[in-house]
C-alpha cells in the first residue's frame, strides 16, 4: 500500500506514526515544502522570548526516518486524482491512498492593506519578523482579532512590555461582541475583565475597513494610530487546497464524508484544519486534538478499506460549539475549558506547558 501524506502539520505527523503502527508494511510519503515541524500553539511566546523558534521546531526528516516513512522536502503543484499521481517541484510520486493534511492560512477578509501593514503569527517566519519588530519597542500595538490567538498574542506582549520596563500601549480590536467569540460568555467575561486590569484597550464591534501604514479605519469611520499591527482575526484554506480539484464547503474547507474520505472519492482522505469534518451536527474544531484523533482515526479505517471491510464514522469530540482547550493569558495565568469545566491559575498554564514539552519529545 503506498500512502502519500501531504503536509507536515500536527494531523500529517499523527497520522504518520499512527499508519506506520497500525499499517506496518506501508509505503508512506510524506512531503512537505519545509523541513521543520513548528509547534504554532506556543508562536507567540516567541514574541515575549519565553520559547525560541528552535526550541518549538522539529527536524521533519528524522522524525520521517524515525517512523520509517520517506520524507521530500518540496512543494506540492498539483495533484492528479484520476492517475494517483502526486507533482512537485521535482517529481511525480504515485500513490494508492492520499491524505490531505495542508492545513490553513492567514485570513485577512480581503481587506485593503491589512496584509501590507501587519505582522502575523501564524508561520515561523512571519512570526521571527513580529518579534524583530517588537525588539524595536513601539509605543503602541493593536492586535486585531480577539480570538484564541489574539488573546494569546495579547498576554505575551504585556508580558514583554513588562519585562523590558517599558510602558507600551497595548489596543485588542474585534469585529464581534466579545472577547472570545466561539467561547462561553463566563470565559469571555473572565478574560475581558483579565485584561482590562492589565490596561489593555479592548474595541468591541469595529469593523476593520481599511488599514494604511499606522492606521486602522473602522467601519463606523472612526480610526486607531499604532505603530505597530499583528493580526489574529482568523484563517482560511490554504493556496494548494484552492487549487485541487476537490469538493468544498462556502468557506473552501475540503468536504468529508464521516469515514474521513473526501466526498465522491474512494482513495482520498482529508484531515485537520484543511477538512470540513461534521457528525450529527456537530463540526469539528480545528485545534491540535481534532487533527490527531482524526489521524488516528483515519489509519484505522485505511486498514479497513484495504481489506474490503465496512469503514467506522468519525464523531468530533473538539467541536464548534463545545470548544475545549488551553488559553494562556500572560503573567504564568492559564484558562482550560471543557464542555463543563471552566478552570483558571498558573497551574493551568504549566499543564499546557507540559503538553508543549511531551509533544516536541517526539523530535529527540
Amino acid at each position: 500500500m503506498r500512502i502519500v501524506v501531504l503536509g507536515g502539520g500536527f494531523a500529517g505527523l499523527e497520522f504518520v506514526e499512527s499508519a506506520r503502527r497500525i499499517i506496518p508494511d506501508a509505503e508512506i510519503t510524506m512531503i512537505e515544502k519545509r523541513d521543520k515541524f513548528l509547534y504554532i500553539p506556543s508562536n507567540p511566546e516567541i514574541l515575549s522570548g519565553k520559547v525560541t523558534p528552535d526550541g518549538i521546531s522539529g527536524d521533519l526528516r528524522k522524525f520521517a526516518e524515525k517512523h520509517r516513512a520517506n520524507f521530500v522536502r518540496e512543494e506540492v503543484t498539483s495533484v492528479d486524482f484520476a492517475s494517483n499521481l502526486v507533482t512537485t517541484t521535482g517529481r511525480e510520486i504515485p500513490f494508492d491512498y492520499c491524505v490531505v493534511t495542508i492545513g490553513a492560512e492567514q485570513s485577512y477578509f480581503g481587506i485593503p492593506g491589512a496584509q501590507e501593514h501587519s505582522h502575523s503569527v501564524y508561520s515561523l517566519e512571519d512570526t521571527i519578523k513580529a518579534k524583530v519588530a517588537l525588539d524595536r519597542l513601539p509605543k503602541s500595538v493593536a492586535v486585531v482579532g480577539a480570538g484564541l490567538t489574539g488573546v494569546e498574542v495579547l498576554g505575551e506582549l504585556l508580558d514583554f512590555f513588562k519585562d523590558k520596563g517599558v510602558d507600551g500601549k497595548v489596543y485588542l480590536v474585534e469585529a464581534l461582541q466579545k472577547v472570545l467569540p466561539g467561547f462561553r460568555d463566563n470565559v469571555s467575561n473572565y478574560v475581558h475583565e483579565f485584561f482590562n486590569k492589565r490596561g489593555v484597550e479592548i474595541m468591541l464591534n469595529k469593523i476593520v475597513k481599511e488599514v494604511k501604514a499606522g492606521v486602522l479605519s473602522f467601519a463606523d469611520g472612526s480610526k486607531l494610530d499604532f505603530e505597530m499591527l499583528i493580526w489574529t482575526a482568523g484563517v482560511k484554506s490554504c493556496s494548494l487546497s484552492e487549487k485541487l480539484d476537490l469538493p468544498k464547503d462556502r468557506r473552501g474547507w475540503i468536504e468529508t464524508e464521516t469515514s474521513l474520505l473526501i466526498k465522491g472519492k474512494k482513495d482520498v482522505a482529508a484531515i485537520g484544519d484543511v477538512a470540513s469534518i461534521s457528525f450529527d451536527e456537530e463540526i469539528a474544531g480545528k485545534n491540535v486534538e481534532e487533527a490527531e484523533r482524526q489521524a488516528k482515526h483515519l489509519a484505522k479505517n485505511l486498514r479497513l478499506l484495504d481489506a474490503g471491510k465496512p469503514l467506522k464514522p468519525y464523531k468530533p469530540i473538539n467541536t464548534i460549539k463545545y470548544p475545549r482547550t488551553f488559553i494562556s493569558l500572560g503573567e504564568d495565568q492559564g484558562v482550560l475549558l471543557t464542555k463543563r469545566l471552566f478552570l483558571k491559575g498558573k497551574l493551568i498554564y504549566r499543564m499546557k506547558k507540559r503538553l508543549e514539552k511531551k509533544y516536541m519529545a517526539r523530535f529527540e
